[in-house]
């Protein structure tokens, strides 16, 4: 006999229906379900709530036999968790399935999704977890139900004598249900979220990886090309050549700065960047920044200057985020400026709690943004208000790496601008005030104090033969012949071992044995001792600031981007 009872609507049963309870016997127990449903809540995996569900259920309810089964495939199967064995054992029930050939299982999800409720089976067969009939007794099932969706159901029976399956146990064991449902249901959200993110982290991963691969492919092919317009500006007599190749190098920069721009905000999206936190003068920073693009401001007839206000504290913060962040702002105010220049101003304020806290303001005279698009200009791929200005060109990505660098530092940047008068962008950033012996220990060797010698041997090392050629030839240009060459890391090393050099121009990426393993080989000492101090200048299609960075923790004196320009390649010679 199976009887349908309404969920708060108990039924008077016959006699042969389970036994009577006392009459504060149910408020008794519903009073124990705050505390089961804390301790269920803490639970973060599923298979572990089952089976602390079915515990609970027998020490703190007293239902000697239970079982939770979960609808799977269209609730054509049912699929077990955990519940009690024909001798009162809690076993593991996940490898059992029960198929609903019968439709039984659709039949009571269909009525359930009319109306919540629990069955009443009376003196029918109690079975096993395999469906083999253990006796018979009284069954009470009841559903899992979260927002209307029925996840599976409960089902406690008599086999083992109890007091707890009862004429009111129905209305108990649906309290305990909820209980159990919005656990499993916060488990498997939790679980989804978790899956999306690191199913969009892998995304990310791959689409940084691909996008940077593609940039060193694309910088391989381009390195040529402006080496050789290079050498062919400097060699060749006639100005209509000199023209073209000059026209080459533009072109090539121009292509080398919109990769530039796409992969540094690729890895800031995916959160592939090293934050390098370091005891130092960010003040210092932001003035050798801006030296660095004196030159640029001179040669466009502009004016650049820096200011500061307060005192000058040691902290610690992420010199390469905050120089890269101030050569955009630099570099954009540069692109959109004709007349007047621009002003950096820093203002420095010691704060309670060991905090230094910077205001950084960098004020343009150029073209100005109307109001309207302000909002937008942090906005990856976008341009806002330049449409006028056409021969700017870019992708409209260094505001969206800035703002992305800012936000790592813990920072905050806004801006103010007012058309066909000029920009300002501030730059609030806070960093921890560090002792002075803080800053004095853990320094990396660089090759730094090297004696200076006179170039006589130099060692390239590359694995591509046309980049290959464009770096020796542009050395030569150079005034330098003595020069040996390595097609990989192994090959270096065999030589660095048998003699000595001046300087070593290590590309980064290469098979069996890259640059930056090399170059820690080389500073060790034990592998290469007779060149352990040489002046090494990394040379790579991989061109953040992060790169760089990695290349001079390794050992490196240097870093030549490509595609290499003669200017850094005699920067580079310096170093000897």
């Amino acid at each position: 006999m199976t009887t349908r009872v309404p969920s708060g609507r108990p039924a008077a049963f016959r006699s042969e229906l389970p036994r009577p309870c006392a009459e504060d016997w149910l408020e008794e127990q519903l009073a124990k379900i705050p505390d089961i449903a804390a301790t269920l809540a803490v639970e973060q995996d599923a298979d572990e709530l089952m089976r602390k569900s079915v515990m609970l259920a027998r020490e703190r309810l007293g239902f000697a036999r239970i079982g939770i089964w979960l609808l799977k495939e269209e609730s054509r199967t049912a699929v077990g968790t955990f519940g009690v064995s024909g001798t009162g054992e809690v076993i593991d029930e996940r490898e059992l399935r029960f198929y609903d050939n019968s439709g039984y299982i659709r039949s009571m999800r269909s009525s359930w999704e009319r109306s919540p409720h629990y069955y009443l089976d009376i003196a029918n067969p109690l079975r096993s977890g395999e469906l083999k009939v253990l006796g018979y007794g009284t069954r009470i099932t009841v559903p899992l139900i979260h927002k209307g969706a029925i996840l599976g159901f409960i089902a406690v029976d008599d086999l083992i004598k109890t007091d707890s399956v009862n004429r009111r146990s129905g209305t108990l064991l649906r309290q305990f249900a909820l209980v159990v449902s919005n656990a499993y249901s916060t488990i498997v959200l939790e679980d989804e979220v978790r899956r999306s993110a690191e199913k969009a982290a892998e995304s990310e991963r791959i689409k940084s990886e691909f996008l940077g691969m593609m940039g060193h492919e694309v910088r391989t092919p381009l390195n040529a090309m402006m080496g050789y317009a290079q050498l062919l500006r400097m060699r060749e007599r006639d100005a209509e050549v000199v023209e073209i190749a000059n026209t080459i190098e533009e072109c090539g920069a121009h292509m080398s700065g919109l990769i530039d721009s796409i992969l540094e905000y690729s890895h800031l999206e995916a959160g592939n960047v090293e934050r390098w936190y370091k005891p130092g003068d960010p003040i210092e920073v932001v003035e050798s920044t801006v030296k660095g693009f004196e030159l640029l401001y001179a040669g466009k007839g502009l004016g650049l200057e820096v200011a500061h206000e307060g005192d000058r504290l040691k902290v610690d913060f992420d010199a390469v985020s905050l120089r890269q962040v101030l050569s955009n702002l630099l570099q954009n105010a540069l692109k959109y400026s004709e007349r007047g220049g621009t002003r950096v101003k820093i203002l420095s304020k010691d704060r309670a709690k060991g905090f230094v806290e910077y205001y950084i303001e960098v004020r343009d005279s150029g073209i100005g943004i109307a109001s309207k698009h302000l909002a937008a200009i942090f906005e990856p791929f976008r341009q806002i208000g330049r449409s006028e200005d056409k021969k700017s060109g870019g992708v409209g990505m260094g505001l969206a790496i800035v703002k992305s660098l800012v936000k790592g530092m813990g920072g905050e940047i806004r801006c103010e601008s007012v058309k066909g008068e000029g920009t300002t962008f501030s730059v609030v950033l806070s960093f921890r005030r560090v002792k002075s012996e803080e800053g004095n220990s853990g320094a990396v060797s660089n090759g730094a104090g090297l004696e200076a010698r006179s170039p006589k041997r130099i060692l390239i090392v590359e694995d591509n033969s046309m980049n290959l050629g464009v770096l020796n030839d542009l050395v030569e240009c150079l005034g330098y012949a003595n020069t040996d060459f390595a097609k990989d890391g192994i090959e270096a090393r065999d030589m660095l071992r048998e003699r000595p050099y001046d300087i070593v121009f290590m590309d980064v990426q290469m098979p069996r044995l890259d640059g930056l393993s090399l170059t820690r080989l080389i500073r060790d000492g034990g592998s290469c001792p007779i060149n352990r101090t040489v002046p090494i200048v990394g040379v790579t299609a991989f061109t953040s600031e992060y790169d760089r960075e990695e290349c001079m923790m390794a050992g490196m004196n240097d870093y030549i981007s490509k595609p290499v320009v003669l200017d850094s390649l005699r920067r580079a010679f310096d170093l000897v």
